[in-house]
C-alpha cells in the first residue's frame, strides 16, 4: 500500500513540475511572439513614414530639376528675331526683297 501511494505522488509530483516546465516555456514562446509582433508593426509604420517623406524630398528633387532643364532648354532654342528686314543684294547693285521678283 505504501508502494501505491508513493507513487501515486510521485505521479502527481512529476506531472506538476512537467506542467510548469510547460508552462514556463509557453509563457517565453508568448512572449517572445508578442514582442516580434509589435516590432513588426511598429516597423511597418516608421518605413510607411520614412518612404513618404523619402518620396516627396526626391520628388520635390525631381520637380526642380526637370525645371532647370525647361528652362535650359527654353534659352537655347529661342530663336532671336531681326529688327531688319532681310535683303538680299542684286548683282545691279539694287536690294530685292525676298518674295519679290
Amino acid at each position: 500500500m505504501k508502494k501505491v501511494i508513493f507513487i501515486l505522488f510521485l505521479t502527481l509530483g512529476a506531472g506538476g513540475m512537467a506542467q510548469a516546465q510547460v508552462l514556463s516555456k509557453l509563457k517565453a514562446k508568448a512572449k517572445a511572439a508578442t514582442e516580434n509582433s509589435v516590432d513588426r508593426s511598429t516597423d511597418k509604420v516608421v518605413d510607411k513614414a520614412v518612404n513618404k517623406t523619402a518620396d516627396n524630398v526626391t520628388d520635390k528633387a525631381l520637380n526642380k530639376a526637370g525645371e532647370k532643364l525647361t528652362n535650359l532648354f527654353r534659352k537655347k532654342n529661342k530663336k532671336h528675331t531681326d529688327t531688319l528686314p532681310s535683303t538680299v543684294p542684286d548683282s545691279n547693285r539694287n536690294a530685292v526683297e525676298p518674295g519679290k521678283p
